[in-house]
């Protein structure tokens, strides 16, 4: 957790999900904080990482540290979609 605590410090947009997902469950010691899930989700959402903006969605439906939203988290929850439906759709190497 520490390594994954760190990482999210420096920004990794990967590593903020993980850690707003820890967070909104209480896994690995990690305390509920609804406004670290959504300050790392919002972050990692931004950056372009479909599960921050699964997150991200999740916050403005649940109104987890930021007031509900609907029509937000619709659209953050279609572009986690999007986001994956595209990655699985690329040609692998």
């Amino acid at each position: 957790i520490a390594a994954l605590q760190k990482a999210a410090t420096r920004g990794d947009p990967a590593a903020m999900a993980d850690m707003a997902f820890l967070s909104r469950y209480c896994r690995g010691g990690v305390k509920y904080d609804p406004q670290r899930i959504y300050e790392y989700s919002r972050k990692s959402a931004k950056a372009g990482n479909a599960f921050g903006m699964s997150g991200l969605a999740y916050c403005y439906m649940q109104g987890c540290g930021v007031d509900a939203d609907g029509q937000e988290a619709y659209r953050w929850a279609k572009k986690s979609a999007d986001r994956v439906l595209r990655s699985a759709a690329l040609p692998s190497s």
